[in-house]
């Protein structure tokens, strides 16, 4: 038996018993035999999304300083494009991806608001300068690649909203591509 099985089991009786303490005794028993791997899932998924986000982000701030192709400059920084991807593709694919190892949906809401927390607090405690590289820059002028200050709470009311928007769309993506791997036969990843 795979502790997958145990587990289901366990949620089976539980929902089967009349006896609610039991029932709630085998699930709380359920939950901390699956709890530490879900955690640890968590845990590796918020460090790699804020990773992604951080790296996005200096790379925006290099091009924007005059550091990288040129050519691509006015696309990048001229377009909602790079915004777009960091508010709304990383968590809409955090969340298939979660959905697809088996973590379940109001936990899955945990990880972009938890990053949009602890972005601003790394922002902090990480600098990355680089001398301005634009012709009319001053010599020597250094700029920070991960810029913090004052955070405005419309702008991040309103960035949590669409980040919300994007995780609701992965989740339905993502339980969307586990039904289609169960119909199909498939066993998709190991919950």
């Amino acid at each position: 038996m795979t502790p997958e099985d145990w587990h289901n089991g366990m949620e089976n009786e539980a929902a089967s018993v009349d006896d609610a303490t039991w029932a709630g005794e085998a699930r709380r028993t359920a939950w901390f035999q699956r709890g530490p791997r879900v955690l640890l899932v968590l845990g590796a998924a918020l460090l790699l999304y804020i990773l992604i986000n951080s790296v996005l982000v200096m790379a925006l701030n290099a091009f924007s300083i005059g550091y990288g192709p040129q050519g691509l400059r006015p696309m990048l920084l001229g377009s909602p494009l790079p915004i777009s991807l960091l508010v709304l593709l990383i968590p809409c694919l955090a969340a298939v991806f979660l959905v697809r190892l088996g973590v379940r949906p109001a936990l899955i809401w945990m990880v972009p608001a938890l990053g949009m927390v602890l972005e601003p607090l790394i922002a902090r405690l990480v600098t990355m300068t680089l001398p301005m590289n634009l012709p009319d820059a001053v010599a020597g002028q250094q700029m920070d690649l991960l810029p913090w200050g004052r955070i405005d709470l419309r702008q991040f009311l309103l960035v949590l909203v669409w980040k919300a928007l994007a995780v609701g769309l992965g989740l339905w993506l993502g339980q969307r591509s586990l039904r289609k791997n169960v119909k199909a036969g498939q066993v998709g990843l190991k919950r």
